[in-house]
């Protein structure tokens, strides 16, 4: 599913499910928008964000080393880097599960 599918499917479940009238794709779009938005301004500020059911954001750091290139044999710097992980909660997994 990409983006423009996802706010199809938006729009339908915001209708179907919670009673909400979204007037144009263009409104739901910025909702999305603005919710992708929101979770990468502040997943930075202490490293995580939970959705309780439905999963959790962490920003992990890993530490610089190095490693081998087996073409060259030669050997590379890997710097430290942060990374983000997500962890599914109870309810997204039971939903997966159910399929």
């Amino acid at each position: 599913m990409n983006k423009n599918e996802f706010i199809d499917a938006f729009i339908e479940t915001a209708e179907r499910k919670h009673t909400v009238k979204i007037t144009s794709r263009y409104q739901a779009r910025r909702m999305v928008d603005l919710f992708l938005d929101t979770i990468c301004e502040n997943l930075g500020d202490d490293g995580s964000i939970k959705f309780v059911g439905f999963g959790e954001f962490t920003v992990t750091e890993h530490k610089g080393h190095k490693i081998r290139n087996p073409q060259t044999n030669g050997s590379m710097d890997i710097p430290a880097h942060k990374t983000v992980k997500f962890k599914a909660g109870k309810k997204l997994k039971d939903s997966v599960l159910k399929g």
